[in-house]
């Protein structure tokens, strides 16, 4: 039974090593080619140009 353990151990660091090898190397990719933000997205990136196209909520309901 300790066997197992430990070997499910190891591959859930391997598992781990990739994801994070893996996530390592993509931010590498976007720092040396940054997309540029257009006009429109707001603060940490988000697009939030629905908000200017939503209607504006009318304090008058019947």
């Amino acid at each position: 039974m300790s066997m197992a353990a430990e070997f499910s151990n190891v591959v859930a660091s391997v598992v781990f090593l990739v994801v994070v090898l893996g996530l390592t190397r993509l931010q590498e990719q976007q720092e040396a080619n940054p997309t540029p933000m257009s006009p429109s997205d707001k603060s940490d990136g988000m697009d939030l140009s629905w908000l200017d196209a939503a209607p504006a909520m009318s304090a008058n309901r019947d």
